[in-house]
């Protein structure tokens, strides 16, 4: 797999979407599996249901340690091996996830997915800080802060869908997989 920068530049719409989405996606992992958290809590911690709540904390937990790492990788080998290896450790965790057989399983795999999640905010923010500065930079990140604001607003009613709708809360990382894949081939 080659790590060499695309062969052409974004245009910046596309950039900004792609920011965007990068933001996006820590955000929606975390807000999206609240209404799941009474199925975890049914299937794997059903005499302390409160457990369930433990695949958010170690989600964000694998965020802030993965965020520690990944800005230093990132300066040393660049952004795109940075956002390929993250985005690889949360496709890997989504798909593990889907898996689980216990809310252990369950919380070492959103640690994993946490992890990789790190890298898609930190690398969209150093992406936006080495193209661009000033004004622009500023217009830039306010359209995709905005993304970032809105995605944790929408996200409990997009996770209640899936849960409902598409199958249960293994559909949730199912779709975590997928939003994944999009982003990693972007």
């Amino acid at each position: 797999m080659s790590f060499s920068a695309p062969t052409r530049p974004l245009p910046q719409i596309e950039l900004v979407l792609l920011l965007a989405a990068l933001m996006s996606l820590m955000a929606f992992s975390i807000d999206s599996i609240m209404p799941a958290l009474p199925a975890l809590a049914a299937e794997f911690s059903p005499g302390a249901p409160s457990r369930a709540q433990l695949a958010i904390s170690a989600f964000v937990l694998g965020t802030g340690i993965g965020q520690l790492f990944i800005g230093p990788f990132s300066d040393s080998f660049g952004r795109r091996p940075a956002l390929v290896l993250g985005i690889g450790l949360f496709i890997s965790g989504a798909l593990a996830a889907r898996w689980a057989t216990s809310l252990d399983m369950l919380m070492l795999f959103r640690f994993v997915q946490g992890l990789g999640a790190a890298s898609s905010r930190i690398v969209s923010q150093a992406v936006m800080r080495d193209l661009y500065s000033g004004r622009d930079q500023a217009r830039i990140g306010s359209i995709v802060f905005t993304f970032f604001v809105v995605i944790p607003a929408l996200a409990p009613l997009i996770g209640q869908w899936i849960v409902h709708i598409a199958g249960g809360w293994r559909a949730l990382f199912a779709v975590y997989f997928g939003l994944g894949t999009v982003v990693l081939s972007w």
